[in-house]
């Protein structure tokens, strides 16, 4: 027997094998309620790729202080003699930078490790803050000056080095990767911002990549940078920057996005408002921005995931939301790759279609 398919079915099932083959899968997300287990939790900031989470907590009635999570202990990192710790970043060694009260008032960057919570100190002036450690324990913050003028700083060593600035601005770090490259941004105190990199000890400006300014948030291990920049109209996106490229990665219809964490992945976590103005929280992978909301394993009446703080390397993610109008921390973990739709039924959909449709197979 010999089939013969004439010329438009033939079209039609290579059209639908075609379609079997490109169809996108979706990364679902199961959602684990931090606020149920540690009801004091105020913010969720940071994850390591050992899922250990800091952010801060009211501690008394007063006061706030920097935890760590490590399911299921929570740890209290403490103050430096004042009522007042919030912790930045997390890295794979479980040590944690921040800033924290003294006794006096002042805020000063600390770090902890091994149980012990230790002052960075400042530049010479009264306050400092912390924003980041690598995984070498290299830290990176601002200082104040004697003079009040604030500088980005790094801390290796037991040392504290003046980053300095440009132009007589004011600078501030935000990151380091493992290479030792830093990036931030400078504030020229007139209503400007200039994202900078920091590498083999020379400052550079990375002006506004586009707009009016920018801001650098992070730097991963391939050299990436997210950030956020403001449009001439005012609006601001996120962006990534690469070898002199920058990507704006847009929005979820609204008028702002802001990049907040960022994996080796090239994975980015931040905010963006929708169409009616509202926060949601994102995720921007393999050049598509999603909103979280729409991507839970499962449904929990009342949810709205408005901020994604930080991602791992395994995709885990920390974010804040509301539960029926109540603040909550959320720790969200990949569940599966789900096909929409299964591309293996879609093919045997079309053969079947194919050999079903007699009008396009003679028998001979």
């Amino acid at each position: 027997m010999k089939i013969k398919i004439n010329s438009a079915e033939l079209g039609f099932f290579i059209m639908g094998l075609l379609l079997s083959t490109s169809v996108k899968a979706s990364l679902l997300y199961n959602i684990t309620d931090l606020t149920d287990s540690y009801s004091t939790i105020t913010s969720a900031i940071s994850i390591n790729n050992y899922g250990q989470i800091v952010g801060d907590s009211s501690f008394g009635a007063t006061d706030t202080h920097a935890f760590i999570y490590s399911d299921p202990n929570v740890t209290d990192i403490g103050t430096l003699g004042g009522h007042y710790s919030h912790a930045s970043f997390i890295n794979d060694a479980g040590q944690v930078v921040g800033d924290a009260n003294l006794a006096n008032g002042q805020n000063h960057a600390f770090i902890y490790s091994n149980g012990n919570i230790v002052d960075i100190g400042t530049l010479g002036g009264n306050n400092s803050s912390a924003s980041f450690i690598n995984a070498a324990g290299q830290v990176v913050g601002s200082a104040d000056l004697a003079n009040g003028q604030t500088h980005a700083f790094s801390y290796v060593n037991n040392t504290l080095t003046d980053l300095g600035t440009l132009s007589s601005a004011k600078s501030y770090a935000s990151s380091i990767n493992a290479s030792g490259h830093v990036v931030g941004y400078l504030d020229f105190g007139n209503g400007q911002t200039h994202a900078f990199s920091y590498v083999n000890n020379t400052l550079t400006d990375l002006g506004v990549l586009g707009g009016v300014n920018s801001h650098a948030s992070y730097i991963n291990s391939a050299g990436q940078i997210a950030g956020y920049y403001e449009l001439s109209n005012g609006n601001q996106d996120a962006f990534i920057y690469y070898n002199g490229v920058m990507t704006d990665l847009g929005t979820l219809g609204g008028l702002f996005s802001f990049a907040n964490g960022f994996n080796d992945a090239g994975q980015l976590v931040g905010y963006s408002t929708d169409v009616d103005g509202n926060d949601r929280a994102f995720i921007y992978s393999n050049g598509v921005m999603n909103d979280l909301n729409s991507l839970m394993a499962t449904t929990i009446t009342g949810l709205v995931l408005n901020d994604a703080n930080g991602i791992n390397n395994s995709g885990q993610i920390v974010a804040n939301g509301k539960i029926n109008g109540l603040t909550h921390q959320f720790l969200l973990t990949p569940a599966t790759i789900v096909p929409l739709p299964n591309a293996f039924f879609i093919f045997l959909s079309g053969l079947g279609l194919l050999f079903y449709k007699r009008s396009g197979i003679k028998r001979s």
